[in-house]
């Protein structure tokens, strides 16, 4: 069976996209209705259709049928952005800018930094669990009592109870019940935190270059922050800017600390190159 999105059901709901086709229409081609999809890995690029790039196979493959349906909750307001951006009406619309702000928390949360992110944390969370647990000798005892039968015969022992423990932690973790449900707490999480921040619309000039964009879309932005990687980039605390490319002519930027605005992109000299930078290194490959 096909939707009116293209493809069967079962295809789309395997391959989610980390950009929204919607968005990455606008980055096509108007001659060929293709566009440009540069391989990091390996140095080539290609033409591909929107549907065969920026997607992640199973992202969420517990229930993937009501994320999609979540996301496109999201994703069916991305029009009326667009429409309202060109009409220069967006800034002037709560409704519209509470709906801009959404789009870029679901466009960082459902990403391939996300999911790094995600393993990060677990393997970090596991060497902790084991520290922790070690303060417990008494406890770490029973536990390897009532599992093997034998009573532990000095720290090797406890510390196998301990790592025990940690996995089957980490098994809960990685179920995909689990990650679908942390992801799905995650996006309400990044809409609360940009709820307050102010939209600005970088529109480029003739001479200012072209936006670009990629398959971790949303970009988390510190001034001075050179760091990059899953947990050493810029985390919600620390983020004064989120950058979501709309099109090769128009970026959305979430500024934390900033006011609605319109800002033509040579009035900043760098930020087109500098946000396209910011992609090329953010890529999946």
């Amino acid at each position: 069976m096909t939707d009116d999105r293209g493809g069967t059901r079962q295809e789309r709901t395997r391959k989610q996209h980390t950009v929204s086709r919607t968005i990455l229409r606008r980055f096509v081609d108007d001659t060929s209705g293709f566009l440009e999809s540069f391989d990091l890995l390996h140095g080539s690029s290609n033409a591909r259709s929107p549907g065969a790039v920026g997607f992640i196979p199973d992202f969420l493959a517990h229930d993937p049928s009501s994320a999609e349906e979540r996301w496109q909750e999201i994703e069916d307001s991305v029009p009326l952005i667009y429409s309202a951006i060109e009409n220069r009406m967006l800034l002037e619309n709560d409704e519209l800018l509470s709906l801009a702000k959404d789009a870029v928390a679901l466009h960082v949360v459902r990403s391939w930094t996300r999911l790094d992110v995600g393993l990060a944390v677990l393997s970090r969370s596991k060497d902790k669990l084991i520290s922790e647990l070690l303060r417990d000798p008494a406890w770490l005892a029973a536990r390897f009592i009532e599992r093997t039968r034998f009573h532990p015969a000095g720290h090797e022992a406890l510390l196998e109870q301990a790592r025990h423990e940690a996995n089957m932690y980490a098994e809960v973790a990685i179920t995909e019940s689990f990650k679908q449900w942390r992801i799905m707490e995650n996006l309400e999480q990044a809409r609360a935190f940009l709820r307050p921040a102010g939209v600005e619309v970088i529109e480029t000039a003739l001479d200012a270059g072209e936006f670009m964009i990629s398959d971790n879309p949303a970009v988390q932005m510190k001034p001075g922050w050179r760091e990059l990687g899953p947990l050493s980039g810029v985390s919600w605390p620390e983020t004064d800017l989120v950058v979501l490319p709309l099109s090769p002519t128009f970026t959305l930027r979430i500024a934390m600390r900033g006011e609605n605005r319109w800002v033509i992109a040579n009035e900043e000299p760098t930020c087109d190159s500098t946000w396209n930078n910011r992609h090329v290194v953010q890529a999946h490959g």
